[in-house]
């Protein structure tokens, strides 16, 4: 199977993204933020949701352009504290300007204030067959 390298610069583009790392598990020390370089980094097991087999890969998220970083329900002192992603989706605030959400479950989210969409999707690994199909 080919692997994904997806750019996101609308909302469209950032539903695409979205609908191929719905159900991605990841630990919360897999996400990074640099606060002086003002991007966020992601690195997760995303499902294969485009393909019929049951399997998942090492897959990176970057998002550009972050000016603020903040969440709720998160816990910050457990650093392999699993999670899992169930969307990604945006407000507008001034345009071209607003906020990512990833939406994870058990109440979890992340907003990103962003100068503009501006994101990169791209898989790491080979895909591996899993088991564990997501319940939905």
């Amino acid at each position: 199977m080919k692997k994904l390298k997806l750019k996101a610069e609308s909302l469209s583009d950032l539903e695409v993204i979205a609908s191929a790392v719905q159900d991605s598990i990841l630990r919360m020390n897999e996400i990074k933020y640099n606060q002086a370089g003002r991007y966020m980094t992601f690195r997760f097991l995303r499902f294969l949701n485009e393909s019929n087999s049951s399997a998942r890969l090492q897959s990176g998220l970057r998002v550009d352009g972050v000016m603020s970083v903040r969440s709720r329900g998160l816990n910050t002192l457990d650093k392999n504290f699993m999670a899992v992603l169930l969307d990604i989706n945006f407000t507008k605030k001034q345009s071209p300007a607003g906020v990512i959400n990833f939406i994870f479950a058990d109440q979890i989210e992340i907003q990103a204030d962003v100068e503009c969409i501006d994101m990169i999707l791209a898989d790491l690994t080979d895909a591996k067959k899993t088991n564990k199909k997501p319940k939905h």
